[in-house]
Order: structure tokens, then C-alpha cells, then sequence
């Protein structure tokens, strides 16, 4: 099981902090996923 994110925290442009529940953190660049649409999809229609 993926643990859940408890907090973010902006650091500068497209980067992030991120604490999940078991207390591992690490900072994210999201700016690579700009040029693919961003990282979110539309939702499947059911």
C-alpha cells in the first residue's frame, strides 16, 4: 500500500516538499510533467 501524504509544502517554481504518513519526506519537481498535460487525467466515465 502507498503511503498517504500528510502535508506539502511549496519551495520555489514547480518544486514541492512532501511528508507522507510514515514519515518519509522528499521534495518533488513537477515541472517535467508540464510538456505532458500536467499530472492529473480526466476521469473515466463509468
Amino acid at each position: 500500500m502507498t503511503p498517504d501524504v500528510v502535508a506539502a509544502r511549496y519551495i520555489n517554481d514547480y518544486r514541492l516538499e512532501l511528508v507522507f504518513e510514515d514519515g518519509k519526506k522528499g521534495i518533488v519537481d513537477f515541472y517535467k510533467f508540464l510538456d505532458k498535460g500536467g499530472v492529473f487525467r480526466k476521469a473515466e466515465k463509468s
